[in-house]
Order: structure tokens, then C-alpha cells, then sequence
């Protein structure tokens, strides 16, 4: 049986991976605040969606948002 949190955090990678294929150039900053969550949690669940290849990286700034 899945925890709280476990079943958290799955549900807000999926609302993540619905966001980004609706809106493929938000940033980190506006996917947190339409998920829900802080932005070192969008930032965290990006770079793990990332690293399994679930989305591409095309471009990267410096400022601490993603465009992906």
C-alpha cells in the first residue's frame, strides 16, 4: 500500500506531464504555482521526469526556471 505522500507525489508528476503537453514552454515557476506546490518540488519532479525521459530538455537558462 502506497503512502500519502507517495500518492502525492505520483499525482502531481502526472498533473505535471498534463500541464507541460498542453503548455510545452512554461517555466518551473508557473508549473508550480498551477500544480500546487513549491517551487524546489517542481524543479525536483522536473529534473526526475527529466532524467527518466519523460520529457525533453530543449532549452535551459540561467535563471532558475526550466523551459522545457
Amino acid at each position: 500500500m502506497a503512502s500519502r505522500r507517495k500518492e502525492h507525489q505520483e499525482d502531481a508528476k502526472l498533473r505535471v506531464l498534463q500541464i507541460i503537453s498542453s503548455n510545452p514552454k512554461i517555466t518551473s515557476r508557473e508549473l508550480a504555482q498551477k500544480v500546487g506546490i513549491s517551487n524546489g518540488s517542481a524543479y525536483y519532479l522536473l529534473t526526475s521526469l527529466i532524467d527518466k525521459g519523460f520529457i525533453k530538455l530543449e532549452n535551459f537558462r540561467k535563471s532558475t526556471s526550466f523551459v522545457v
